[in-house]
């Protein structure tokens, strides 16, 4: 029984959520499907970037969704429950969620933001075989080794063989994950 209730809790919050934003007409889903793109903290302009709204469109229909309780009422926008953006992360078709990654991290690159921000999209976008992909990866596995986040740096890395670099790029970027991934794991290499 537990079993069920657990399985069916996330379907119904899904429908009520799916129903709630319908409410809200088309420009207040995609700007909640943006966010739940983006992840927490996300900027107005880069929501609306996301959700191929203007700002002010964008500033309306995240009122709507502020006052539909689904976004906090803070400067950055935000679910103001996780399980909230999963309902509406989880509606989104699998291949149109793997595209919407990778327009958020152009978006996020465009905009300036941390090469983190951008990493953590790009790791979720489908590879493409992409030179400036695989250095904007590489770049921000540096930056986390550096501030000491190694799973990070590896993560970073796996991503960036997968697109993958240009032949000359990948024993440099196999190196770099060796050396940053640790030793094998159950004396595997």
């Amino acid at each position: 029984m537990i079993a069920e209730v657990r399985r069916l809790a996330p379907e119904v919050v899904a429908r009520r959520v799916r129903l709630e934003l319908a409410k809200l007409g088309p420009e207040a889903t995609r700007l909640a499907e943006a966010v739940a793109v983006l992840g927490d903290d996300v900027e107005l302009v880069h929501a609306a970037a996301l959700a191929a709204l203007d700002v002010e469109r964008a500033q309306e229909a995240a009122g709507r969704v502020v006052r539909a309780e689904f976004l906090g009422r803070e400067p950055l926008l935000r679910f103001v429950h996780p399980l909230l953006r999963t309902a509406v992360y989880q509606e989104l078709v699998p291949g149109a969620r793997d595209l919407a990654h990778g327009r958020a991290a152009a978006v996020l690159a465009d905009t300036g933001a941390a090469i983190e921000r951008v990493a953590a999209q790009l790791v979720a976008a489908p590879p493409g075989g992409r030179p400036e992909v695989v250095e904007t990866l590489r770049e921000a596995a540096r930056r986390a080794l550096s501030d000491g986040a190694p799973e990070s740096a590896s993560a970073y890395l796996r991503r960036a063989l997968a697109e993958p670099p240009p032949a000359a790029d990948r024993a440099g970027v196999l190196l770099e994950h060796k050396t940053k991934s640790g030793p094998p794991r159950n004396g595997r290499s």
